[in-house]
């Protein structure tokens, strides 16, 4: 009798003690495991804030060339932050910010391209005034056409090359083109009514 007290006296003994290593086990398991997921959780915190400083500063940096005029590196320079840095807070006003520039890119593609269509228009006005007619020509290229004083170079923008604009007449009629060459969604003309065409 004395030997079975003895024995479940050790025996309960143990047990109190393997339950009480495992609690300890188990609090020493739990403390590693919040100390590894604050430090993942402050590493994520920091290079989310290095990249939302690094977003913001390209932010900036596109701003000032939209403020400068020059649309197009802007509008390059501000989707590179979506690319670069998705997540940020920053890149989330870029979509935005693409649709107003690239209404304005096509509102300068389109005054460009009207200036320049109006200025060919010009020269048609005075060679109808000195020949009671507009030239008859076959599409041929505007520049240093022999109807106009129009030089190499000149009708050269931001956009389009003189190399686009052509010209095509019967004597009562003509239409002045410019081709899109990708940079307008299509061709844009102008009639010597003065009526204008394409472009958007």
């Amino acid at each position: 009798m004395c030997s079975l007290i003895i024995t479940i006296v050790t025996v309960r003994q143990r047990f109190r003690k393997n339950v009480i290593w495992r609690h300890k086990e188990s609090i020493v398991k739990s403390k590693w495991l919040y100390s590894s997921i604050m430090v993942c959780f402050v590493f994520v915190l920091l290079s989310c804030s290095r990249d939302e400083g690094k977003a913001s500063t390209l932010f900036q940096k596109a701003n000032s060339l939209e403020q400068a005029g020059d649309v197009v590196l802007a509008q390059e320079m501000y989707k590179s932050i979506t690319d670069l840095y998705p997540e940020t807070e920053t890149a989330l006003k870029v979509p935005g910010v693409i649709s107003r520039l690239k209404k304005e890119i096509l509102r300068q593609k389109m005054s460009e391209v009207d200036a320049a269509l109006g200025s060919i228009r010009t020269q048609l006005r005075v060679y109808y005034g000195e020949n009671k007619d507009y030239p008859v020509r076959e599409l041929s290229l505007v520049v240093d056409a022999d109807w106009n004083d129009i030089k190499k170079g000149e009708l050269t923008g931001k956009y389009f090359t003189d190399q686009l604009y052509w010209y095509k007449g019967d004597g009562s009629n003509y239409t002045i083109t410019c081709r899109s060459d990708g940079i307008l969604a299509s061709d844009r003309s102008l009639d010597q009514s003065g009526k204008l065409r394409g472009g958007n």
